[in-house]
């Protein structure tokens, strides 16, 4: 059968949050990466574009997680170190290796020199496991706790390819903070589950994330860039032919016009919103792939709220849920809200703060997308 490369997994390239120590050398950074479909290679592509500087990779390799088994060297070019341009992206060769879906593959970047530690993203769920270390650990099968931590801090490493069959696709995930946390990945052990081995997740969450604003300021700029600018390059990755949107709410919470960098004037009406889904939808199609819509789930009891927000919130979900433009739409509204006040999350389904769905939530919230949305 005819091979392809499919995107396997991926996190949204993003500007790291500003912190006071922001270099680092002699590290190695670790993530695991579950496989939801398998193939006979891998290529890793890496992403800069939020660093004005120069990033080395010394050198990187990939094993496989928890098996006996060789440890492969990365090369870039046929050369064991990598340099990603400033503002630029990256990729490896192609590493022969066979995958088999459900696989975790460990990938080792280590960093000799002082590295400006800028693109990168925080994601979290039971699929997202990062740390570092110090030192070149880079072959080693297993990081020890007296010499590493846990780092939920993807750094450059945004997205892993496999060369797998022609029947092999990818689905991506796109939004803001709760799409950074965990229902892609309750998504990915749902197809895992359902021995649906032809179709990956990719994750594109960046939190605070807006559709049709960004910030400039230090403060918030991790946020990222606006969806409007960032949707087509995250979204078209190799052997993508469906994209899930859930994105919206921070246009709608954020501004407060108390906050110099959050004025009334970013709140965007009901209409100005549904626009921007709407360029989502032409964007998708322009590319020959399908797009859904999900629901923005209920903000009732979050520091923000307010009637009027509510009521952005409403007209938009009534909208998605109406409109017969996307090729369809995932309700994770209605997968979380509490039966007897729709405006709010089933406490079960709240992780405390009336806003991100708890694991519970985002377990429904995954369970809840409709199976023809994943053949």
């Amino acid at each position: 059968m005819d091979q392809h490369w499919v995107a396997a997994w991926g996190v949204a390239p993003s500007l790291k949050e500003a912190l006071p120590a922001e270099y680092a050398k002699d590290i190695t950074l670790r993530y695991i990466l579950k496989m939801g479909i398998g193939g006979k290679g891998l290529r890793l592509h890496f992403s800069n574009l939020f660093n004005e500087e120069e990033t080395v990779i010394t050198r990187a390799t990939v094993q496989l997680q928890g098996q006996e088994g060789p440890v492969y060297p990365v090369l870039f070019g046929g050369k064991s170190q990598g340099v990603l341009p400033a503002q630029g992206e990256g990729e490896s060769d192609p590493i022969e290796m066979n995958i088999l879906p459900g696989m975790d593959v460990a990938v080792s970047l280590y960093f000799g020199e002082m590295t400006h530690l800028a693109s990168g993203v925080s994601s979290s769920g039971p699929l997202c496991i990062g740390s570092f270390a110090k030192g070149d650990r880079c072959d080693e099968k297993e990081f020890a706790l007296t010499w590493a931590k846990d780092n939920g801090w993807f750094c450059f490493l945004d997205r892993a390819d496999v060369l797998a069959d022609a029947d092999a696709h990818a689905l991506v995930a796109f939004g803001d903070s709760i799409t950074a946390q965990s229902w892609p990945d309750w998504l990915a052990l749902r197809l895992i589950d359902e021995k649906n081995e032809k179709l990956s997740v990719v994750r594109r969450g960046i939190s605070g994330s807006r559709v049709l604003r960004q910030y400039s300021h230090l403060q918030h700029k991790h946020y990222g860039p606006s969806g409007a600018s960032r949707f087509e390059r995250e979204v078209c990755v190799p052997g993508v032919d469906r994209v899930i949107v859930l994105h919206g709410v921070n246009d709608v919470i954020h501004p407060d016009g108390v906050h110099p960098c959050r004025p009334w004037s970013d709140l965007p009406t009901a209409e100005e919103l549904i626009e921007g889904l709407r360029a989502y939808i032409r964007l998708a199609h322009a590319h020959g792939l399908k797009i859904y819509l999900a629901t923005i789930t209920p903000i009732q009891g979050w520091r923000t709220e307010t009637s009027m927000r509510t009521e952005i919130c409403q007209q938009v979900n009534q909208w998605i849920r109406e409109n017969k433009e996307a090729d369809g739409v995932a309700d994770f509204a209605a997968a979380v809200w509490n039966p007897e006040n729709h405006l709010a999350l089933l406490p079960a389904c709240d992780s405390g703060d009336h806003l991100h769905p708890s694991v519970e939530g985002a377990k429904r919230m995954a369970h809840s997308i409709p199976g023809e949305y994943l053949k």
